[in-house]
C-alpha cells in the first residue's frame, strides 16, 4: 500500500496557527531541536522546522514504530532526517517508509 503525505506551506495562512498549535507541538521535541528552532528570525521558518521535524515521527508512530527505534540526525544545513534516508526536496520535507 502506497501513502503520500504532502506538507506545503501559506506563509500567509501559517501565522494564524502558530499561536495555537506551536508550544504544544514544540513539547514533543528533544531540547536540542527546541535550541535550533528558537534561532529562526522569522516565525513562519520557526514552524516550518517544527512541521519538518515531527512529520517522520508522526509517520513511524502511524506504523506503529516507536522514534525511539530509529536513529534522527541534521544535514549541515540544519535539516532533520532518518538515518540512512534522504528526507528533503528544495522546500518539500520528504519521507518514505517500506512497509514489509
Amino acid at each position: 500500500m502506497w501513502q503520500v503525505w504532502l506538507v506545503s506551506f501559506d506563509s500567509d495562512n501559517v501565522t494564524k496557527y502558530i499561536d495555537k498549535s506551536y508550544e504544544a507541538a514544540l513539547s514533543l521535541l528533544d531540547p536540542s531541536s527546541r535550541q535550533r528552532l528558537s534561532r529562526f528570525y522569522r516565525k513562519e521558518d520557526t514552524f516550518r522546522g517544527l512541521v519538518g521535524r515531527l512529520l517522520s515521527r508522526v509517520l513511524l508512530k502511524e506504523q506503529g514504530i516507536s522514534p525511539n527505534d530509529a536513529s534522527f540526525s541534521t544535514t549541515e544545513a540544519g535539516k532533520p532526517y532518518v538515518v540512512g534516508t534522504n528526507n528533503w526536496d528544495q522546500s518539500f520535507p520528504v519521507f518514505t517508509l517500506v512497509s514489509r
